[in-house]
């Protein structure tokens, strides 16, 4: 449970300070589940945190592998916010600040991936109308989660994909 205590020191253990202060226990916060769950090496992706006793304080924050004090955004008791630093590709923990010393780090862990590249497409023309199977092949397309072609300014869910390999269908031009 939370609550104050006060804290002294002594040279003998009879002899007490009486300095007034005061040491708060208080809960700290834990971490169930994250959205997304990976993500580019680039960062900048918005992280969701979800668990429980997470503080409403300038303390909150994320820790994510090695970095820690990534700055977080409250929404309640049970969430909150960061947006992912820049890291190396690969697999890290994640990690809670409640409290101005601690860091709790959980079996949460996020995946780190390096950018998709596209090397090569087919065809490269279409319709106005759309609805043209375009092929595109590469490296790192995404082997799970949802993969999203963009033609200008609109987005397209893939009909198909591989490690190298996605489908979209063009959409009509606007």
């Amino acid at each position: 449970s939370e609550g104050g205590v006060p804290l002294e020191v002594s040279n003998d253990g009879y002899d007490w300070t009486s300095a007034g202060y005061v040491f708060a226990y208080q809960t700290s916060a834990e971490l169930d589940y994250i959205t997304p769950r990976q993500g580019s090496v680039s960062g900048g992706s918005l992280l969701r945190l979800t668990g429980t006793d997470m503080p409403n304080t300038e303390v909150l924050s994320c820790r994510v592998g090695t970095i820690s004090r990534v700055a977080s955004r409250w929404l309640s008791a049970t969430s909150t916010s960061c947006y992912l630093p820049a890291h190396a590709d690969g697999v890290v923990p994640m990690g809670l600040q409640s409290h101005a010393a601690d860091y709790a780090m959980y079996d949460v862990f996020y995946t780190y991936i390096p950018p998709p590249n596209i090397t090569s497409l087919y065809p490269t023309r279409g319709p106005v109308r759309g609805g043209t199977r375009v092929t595109m092949e590469g490296v790192n397309f995404p082997s799970t989660g949802r993969v999203v072609c963009r033609f200008g300014t609109t987005p397209v869910a893939a009909l198909q994909r591989t490690a190298t390999q996605v489908v979209c269908a063009s959409p009509a031009l606007k």
